[in-house]
């Protein structure tokens, strides 16, 4: 029986996904995050949820030196106006639907949690498309995934790091050729209540097809949060400054299992190029640039798959992490983040605006991605 290490515990639901007599169930605790919870009464001892733990995982290399490192955006401008980034998610999606595949991601259900669901076509693909700054319910996604790949269905799976790591552990020793892992670069996931707790105190409730936390009309850097006919500079804005700030992520957020296991189990792993206009100045226009790092043959050969549909640079990979080192480590938890959290459970509506405040008073100025990435790239000890 698996015992829950809140502090650890990624929410990744392998464990939920693995058990053969259904008696585990992710369950939110007061912070709005997800953690296992066994029934006791059904449970048999089996301790498959123990073997697929990322927690009880043999210790690995952490290496995060990748294969090739590109640059990279959509030649298509609508394709890459229509991402957070430079587009790359949506072709590696187009190449596994053209062989016949699926393709699992994190999209916002109608109450506007996110949730990791299947899609079998474009159209089902944008609900899929942009970044989602809450964590994902992983609900029965490793299950499903692996029905379609028993049955020989090509599979992309993409997710955080962790749930990268939880696909696998859950997958076990079993290979398939035709999986594609892609893991998306991740600063940290926020608990699903401080975002619900944000929307009752903005008063509004749009619709799922109108949240867009990276709504680039002022650019790719200097991107407004826009939920409707809401928009504000991410800069100015109270949710995305306490989640910046690394304020209301999950607790293993700071300590990240994931990373810290390094890039065994992703194809590629793709990121905002965050400062390419220092590292490649002729891949900027501020328009929205990726960064692609591939780690297998699998990830060498979906680049190729692609390439043609790309403006597309070799770059050096110490260069690439220098702006985003998210990538390569955890977040930082601040002095007093037990108080903001307290301060944001006080009331069913919280002033954002003014913990915000509080909590994040400097002013960040349009370029502050880059200096706070400076800061934190300094915290960097092994990164091959």
């Amino acid at each position: 029986m698996i015992h829950v290490d809140y502090e650890k515990c990624v929410g990744c639901a392998a464990c939920a996904n693995i058990c053969p007599q259904k008696c585990i169930e992710m369950v939110q605790n007061e912070e709005g995050f997800y953690y296992p919870s066994v029934n006791t009464q059904k449970c048999v001892s089996c301790s498959l949820c123990n073997k697929v733990c990322l927690l009880e995982a043999a210790p690995a290399q952490n290496n995060m030196e990748p294969l090739q490192t590109f640059a990279a955006y959509a030649k298509d401008d609508a394709v890459r106006a229509g991402s957070s980034s430079g587009g790359v998610f949506y072709y590696l999606a187009n190449y596994v639907f053209s062989i016949g595949g699926v393709v699992f991601g994190a999209a916002f259900s109608e109450d506007l949690t996110v949730h990791h669901v299947c899609a079998k076509n474009l159209q089902e693909l944008k609900p899929l498309m942009r970044s989602k700054y809450v964590q994902s319910r992983i609900g029965n996604a490793y299950a499903q995934a692996q029905a379609y790949l028993k049955k020989g269905i090509p599979v992309l799976f993409t997710g955080t790091p962790c749930q990268i790591e939880g696909l696998k552990m859950y997958l076990g020793e079993q290979e398939y050729a035709h999986l594609y892992v892609v893991a998306v670069a991740c600063h940290g996931v926020p608990g699903e209540i401080y975002w619900k707790k944000y929307l009752r105190y903005l008063g509004i409730q749009p619709s799922a097809q109108d949240l867009n936390f990276r709504d680039k009309k002022n650019g790719w850097q200097n991107y407004f949060v826009s939920f409707g006919n809401f928009s504000e500079p991410y800069f100015q804005n109270p949710y995305m400054k306490l989640f910046l700030k690394d304020y209301i992520l999950r607790p293993s957020c700071y300590n990240c299992p994931a990373k810290a296991r390094g890039a065994q189990a992703y194809d590629l792993l793709i990121a905002d190029f965050w400062g390419i206009q220092q590292v490649d100045p002729s891949m900027f226009d501020d328009k929205g640039t990726s960064l692609i790092l591939s780690y297998s043959q699998k990830g060498n050969d979906l680049i190729d798959k692609m390439q043609e549909k790309f403006v597309m640079q070799p770059e050096d990979f110490a260069q690439a992490i220098k702006y985003n080192p998210s990538i390569v480590t955890a977040a930082h938890r601040p002095d007093n983040y037990s108080d903001c959290l307290r301060a944001l459970n006080a009331s069913e509506v919280p002033d954002f605006a003014q913990i915000a405040q509080k909590y994040c008073p400097q002013k960040r100025n349009h370029s502050n991605l880059f200096k706070r990435a400076v800061r934190k790239a300094l915290r960097i000890l092994h990164f091959r």
